[in-house]
């Protein structure tokens, strides 16, 4: 494209920061959606509250549709956020880990990406600009 660009941002994360917020990620086989567990809310606030009644209860929670869910997406469940995404409670049935996001796909995926940080600091030299992820604020 023969652009030379005044200024490279990389962004940089801990492996293990990576890993930590890859875990929170699932995806619905149906749909192929994919959901963060820290930004997922039931739309209904009645199934929220008895939810919370049934705890970790089998029987109680396959009365609710929720017979599937994983320990973690009921969890997470149980907090609340202004910013959470709603869903059905059959979406939170069937929600589970994507396969990528395992912790030995992530650290592969860090290495290529520290590779290629480090062929962009050696080709840009001075214009880098290595920013910490979580310093970094979005406005």
């Amino acid at each position: 494209m023969k652009i030379k660009p005044s200024v490279v941002f990389i962004f940089e994360q801990l492996e293990v920061e990576s890993i930590e917020k890859l875990f929170k990620r699932r995806v619905d086989p149906k749909t192929g959606s994919i959901y963060n567990l820290d930004l997922v809310r039931l739309k209904d606030k009645h199934l929220t509250s008895l939810l919370l009644e049934a705890g970790s209860d089998p029987t109680l929670l396959a009365q609710l549709g929720l017979r599937n869910t994983s320990p973690e997406v009921l969890d997470t469940l149980q907090k609340d956020s202004e910013d959470a995404t709603r869903v059905d409670a059959e979406i939170l049935s069937r929600l589970e880990p994507r396969e990528e996001d395992q912790p030995v796909f992530v650290a592969k995926k860090f290495a290529q990406w520290n590779a290629g940080a480090a062929i962009l600091e050696d080709c840009f030299g001075s214009q880098v600009e290595i920013m910490d992820v979580g310093e970094v604020q979005i406005s």
